[in-house]
Formats: C-alpha cells, structure tokens, sequence
C-alpha cells in the first residue's frame, strides 16, 4: 500500500494553526467504522479468478456500480483489473487517473499536470454534484499515483495543490456520501496543524455515516482504503 506523499515544501506561511487528529488516530477512526467491510473482502490469497469474480459481481448497498468499481476495487485488493471489464473509449479525468494506476499506457489527463485548479474540469457543467464527487475521486486516485517509490516530486506537489484548491472551492456537502481522499485531507490536517483540511476531512466521515452511523457497503471500502493509506504512511 502506497503511503500519501504530501508535498509540505510548498506551504503556505499562512496556513491556519490547529490541533489536528494526527495520521495514526485517523487511521484508527477509519478502521473501526471499516472492520464489517475488511471481513467481506477476498483474501488476497485466493485465486485471481476468484477475486476476478469478486470485482465484476460487487454491488453497492442500493444494488449500484459505477464506472470506476473495477478500477478502484482491484486496486484495493492488490490485483491487476479483470480482462473483461470494459475500459470507457473516452473516460473523464478521475477514470483516466484510475486507470492509469492499472494501464501505464493510459495517459494520464492534462489536468495532473497543470499543477493548479481542478483535476476534473470537464465536469464542471454537469452540476456540482457529480463534479466534486469526481473532483474527490480523481484526488483519491491520485494519491495512489504519487505514492509509488518512482513517482516525481511534482506528482507529490500536484496532490497537495489540489486538496488545497478543493477545501477552497468544493464544499464536500456538495458530493454524495462517498468519502473519496479523505486521507488526503486528514494528512495535510495532521501534517501541517490545517483547520481547513482538518475540517473537509470530518465533513466526509460525517457525511459517510449519517444514515444510521455505518458507511454505506462501497464508502466502507473507500474508508478502508484511505485507512491503509494513512496506516502506511
């Protein structure tokens, strides 16, 4: 599991003094609201087929998949994607991300690499819901990206400019109850005393367990991954 590569050189001298929850107890937090979804998953042990079956079958708690479940879902098991999932010919940004993670062929957008503003633009007409859910979700996968040893510093830097441009523009209200990077914004909170992220952070674990204080079946595996994050870095 990669650990999250914040680029802390870049911050600013006027970030808000806090006292935020540090990585370790985020990761705990995580944790004890994930232990039902850790015991639903696959071993890893098992074979690729089986986990294969596993990715293409899982539905979310309301019997819903989305486009990016068998990129996200492979990755958290360990595994490379099934053959038969089928890759979009034209993805957005945040599936681009996911599947670059998988298919190094696949380029990556144009976006990463501007190092300022949003990392899905071409959301933005759709309406603020889905495009701050996919703006979190394009985060989520890029924290991936530039945890890997090879990764470049600017891929570090990129991650923190864009949690940063999100607490300032996006409201996480404005998303569903997917927490999507939420240990993105815990790690700034914690590395860097941040009031901001601190608080984007708390405002998507709320939002992720406010129908009867359990995360949703797929946000419990987002958690989850956010948790291995934090616990590996």
């Amino acid at each position: 599991m990669e650990s999250i590569p914040i680029d802390h050189a870049s911050r600013s001298s006027d970030t808000p003094p806090h006292s935020s929850i540090a990585r370790a107890d985020w990761a705990g937090r995580l944790v004890a609201v994930t232990r039902r979804a850790a015991a639903s998953l696959p071993h890893t042990s098992l074979p690729v087929t089986d986990l294969h079956a596993w990715v293409l079958a899982f539905r979310d708690s309301a019997g819903h998949r989305r486009a990016v479940d068998p990129w996200f879902l492979s990755h958290l098991l360990g595994c490379h994607p099934p053959h038969s999932a089928p890759r979009p010919r034209s993805p957005d940004e945040d599936l681009q991300i996911w599947l670059h993670l998988a298919f190094p062929e696949q380029p990556l957008p144009r976006s990463v690499q501007d190092f300022t503003g949003p990392l899905v633009p071409s959301l933005q007409s759709r309406g603020i819901e889905i495009w701050t859910e996919s703006e979190l979700c394009a985060l989520h996968a890029l924290s991936h990206l530039a945890g890997r040893q090879d990764a470049p510093h600017s891929l570090k830097r990129r991650l923190r400019e864009a949690a940063l441009w999100m607490v300032g523009e996006l409201q996480p209200d404005n998303a569903t109850n997917h927490p999507w990077a939420i240990h993105v914004f815990a790690a700034i909170a914690a590395d860097e005393n941040n009031a901001h992220a601190d608080l984007y952070a708390q405002s998507l674990l709320h939002n992720a367990l406010i129908d009867g204080g359990e995360p949703d079946a797929f946000s419990a595996l987002i958690l989850l991954d956010a948790a291995r994050a934090l616990s590996a870095s």
